[in-house]
């Protein structure tokens, strides 16, 4: 029997290249992977050009089986949508000839839409929602398709070839598979074709019937014994609860703009209102004070120095007013207030060490207050020296002096490191050790050179930090000095006199 059913070499496929029958039928197997194994390419040639077929072939045969599936699944479905329709006319004349009405109702048959679109079906069937029936072809009807036309293929392949039905059902299933074992191969040659055509034709449908089933049951075949939402319609109030969401963020943008809007018209006119106000007032308000200076600044004071006004029309009935406040990071900052202040500085105490402050100064008069002038000053820390200024200079000489910390971490002696500027790296810096003195003079100095310095203390624990840079210049010759300059036995040195006698009082 199987000898029988196989390939009859002799009858069928004797000349292969002559053979235009047995050439279709093997390219189209070949392209469509089903490969019974009947025939193959023995020449390097042949099998070269087998491989560069199938290499551009199969793409191109899969696209238009999709397309051709494709086709076919919209073909089933709206077939069945007519039938929909037509059942439902026969319904609806069998009711209304029941009853007796003549007149036709408002709905439209062909207001049924099949499953599957976006946004515009779903405007539509929101809009048509109580006419609209959802529709979907059956699981059995499909499957039911598929075996019909196998069983058909079946019974006429068997009868071309003289084969059983049941030798007919096998080879038809391996084919439409894409298996080909090649144990059972068409012989008759005349029939040949037509047999090719019932393949393909059966590929066609089997891939149609597997698209249809993936468009509406892989969810269900993905969610096989959990609980599922028996709501077609389910997709439908997702997509207008989307637009209704979004309906309801353009009216919240344009209840939004509308209230700005109103908003800004109503700023508009208050802007407006208070600038008016505010140029009343500053064509009376007095002229600010000038040239603001914060000096001396220590752990818990800072002096602040300024000129008085060019011009007051109240002539000398004015006073200044102080305000300062900590530029912290801090969203609230007390604000203090000094009034009724009558010289041009102030020594501003109780401030809080090592610390940003923001100064204003006003001028107030009966009509009100100027326009401040600003200055920022930081207060030194608590444990660094305090109050560091050059008391004398010379070509050679500077004097320095200092006040201690405010708070002591025991006994301390303090370190004076200077350099030339521009100043180089801290570790390049001069350091003299000059003790627990407050004062100190510099010697050895270049004339007309800049110079920067800083005091550092030192107690049991190290070194604390040190205090505010000051930066000096040295005089271009001895003759600068206001004062007399005395001469160093056995050097070329010249000292003033103020210097000389700043150094003893610091040796002593």
């Amino acid at each position: 029997m199987e000898d029988g059913h196989r390939w009859q070499e002799a009858a069928f496929n004797s000349n292969p290249l002559t053979n235009f029958t047995s050439n279709l039928f093997f390219a189209a197997t070949t392209l469509t992977s089903i490969g019974y194994g009947i025939d193959a390419p023995e020449s390097l040639v042949g099998r070269v050009f087998c491989l560069v077929y199938l290499f551009f072939g199969i793409p191109l045969y899969l696209i238009t089986i999709a397309d051709m599936a494709k086709f076919c699944t919209e073909l089933m479905n709206r077939t069945y949508t007519e039938i929909i329709k037509y059942k439902y006319r026969v319904k609806r004349r069998y009711k209304r000839w029941k009853s007796g009405r003549i007149r036709r109702e408002s709905m439209k048959v062909g207001q049924v839409i099949i499953a599957g679109g976006e946004d515009e079906v779903a405007e539509f069937l929101w809009t048509h929602l109580e006419h609209a029936q959802f529709v979907e072809v059956p699981f059995l009807l499909v499957i039911g398709i598929l075996l019909l036309y196998i069983g058909l293929s079946s019974w006429i392949i068997s009868w071309v070839e003289n084969w059983n039905m049941t030798d007919g059902f096998y080879f038809v299933m391996m084919s439409v598979l894409t298996i080909g074992f090649g144990d059972l191969v068409p012989r008759n040659e005349i029939f040949a074709v037509p047999i090719l055509f019932i393949i393909l034709a059966g590929l066609v449908l089997t891939t149609t019937c597997v698209d249809v089933v993936g468009a509406y049951y892989i969810d269900r075949l993905h969610f096989f014994g959990r609980r599922l939402d028996d709501d077609p319609l389910s997709w439908l109030k997702e997509v207008q609860q989307r637009r209704i969401e979004a309906m309801k963020k353009e009216a919240m943008r344009k209840l939004f703009e509308t209230v700005t809007a109103l908003h800004h018209i109503r700023l508009t006119a208050f802007k407006q209102l208070t600038q008016n106000y505010d140029d009343h007032l500053r064509s009376k308000a007095p002229d600010p004070p000038r040239h603001l200076v914060a000096s001396h600044a220590t752990a818990d004071s800072v002096m602040l120095r300024w000129s008085a006004p060019i011009y007051v029309d109240e002539g000398k009935r004015y006073w200044y007013t102080i305000t300062y406040k900590p530029r912290t990071p801090q969203r609230r900052n007390n604000v203090v207030a000094v009034d009724f202040i009558n010289k041009d500085r102030y020594l501003v105490t109780g401030l809080k060490s090592f610390t940003l402050y923001e100064f204003s100064v006003y001028v107030t008069t009966r009509y009100g207050q100027s326009v401040p002038i600003k200055v920022q000053e930081y207060t030194e820390p608590c444990t660094v020296p305090q109050s560091v200024r050059i008391d004398a200079i010379s070509d050679e000489t500077a004097t320095i002096s200092w006040r201690a910390p405010k708070m002591n971490n025991g006994p301390e002696s303090y370190i004076i490191q200077f350099v030339q500027e521009p100043a180089p790296q801290f570790v390049y810096w001069n350091k003299y050790r000059v003790g627990s003195s407050t004062r100190f003079t510099l010697t050895d100095l270049h004339a007309d050179t800049r110079y920067i310095i800083c005091v550092t203390a030192e107690h049991n624990h190290g070194l604390a930090a040190m205090s505010k840079s000051m930066r000096f210049r040295t005089k271009k010759w001895w003759g600068d000095e206001d004062s007399t300059c005395l001469r160093i036995p056995g050097t070329s040195h010249r000292l003033s006199i103020a210097s000389a006698i700043s150094t003893l009082t610091a040796l002593r």
